[in-house]
């Protein structure tokens, strides 16, 4: 009879188990990007502090080390999205390449079969963007400088 018992309880505490760890992962939102920068500006304040207190640093040597920091942040940023650039130059020369091969036809239907893709693409980081793209999204609401991202991406595909 316990045993029987035992039994009929099990799929109960099953489902009361998987119902509380589903609860609290909903509990815990995901980080905004607000969040995330201040999480970076306080991950960059530890950082330096441990070079301070480990070092025993001045306040002239705290500058310095803040300036060769900042200048390390903005050189490494560059070189991304140089990085990024170059990518997608080689892309554009690639497709380029790929149609000088095709006859009239064939490149109409590549160029149907690319379309769909970045139409995908788009869709999908639309869902889901990533850390850089939501910055690329509010410049481009707010009409961005000539030559951004977005009128880039026009030029060159045809």
């Amino acid at each position: 009879m316990k045993m029987y018992k035992s039994i009929r309880m099990f799929p109960v505490m099953l489902f009361a188990m998987f119902f509380t760890v589903a609860v609290q992962a909903q509990s815990d939102p995901a980080p905004k990007s607000k969040d995330r920068m201040a999480g970076k500006e306080a991950k960059q304040q530890k950082h330096q502090d441990k070079w301070e207190d480990e070092l025993k640093l001045t306040p002239e040597q705290k500058a310095k080390f803040k300036s060769a920091d900042d200048d390390y942040m903005k050189k490494s940023k560059s070189i991304r999205e140089d990085k990024h650039e170059d990518i997608k130059r080689l892309r554009d020369e690639r497709q380029r390449a790929h149609k000088s091969a095709l006859t009239p036809e064939q490149s109409a239907k590549y160029d149907e079969i690319m379309a769909r893709k970045e139409a995908k693409k788009a869709e999908k980081q639309s869902k889901h963007p990533k850390k850089g793209d939501k910055a690329k999204m509010k410049k481009g609401r707010s009409g961005g400088a000539p030559g951004s991202s977005q009128e880039k991406e026009g030029s060159g595909r045809q």
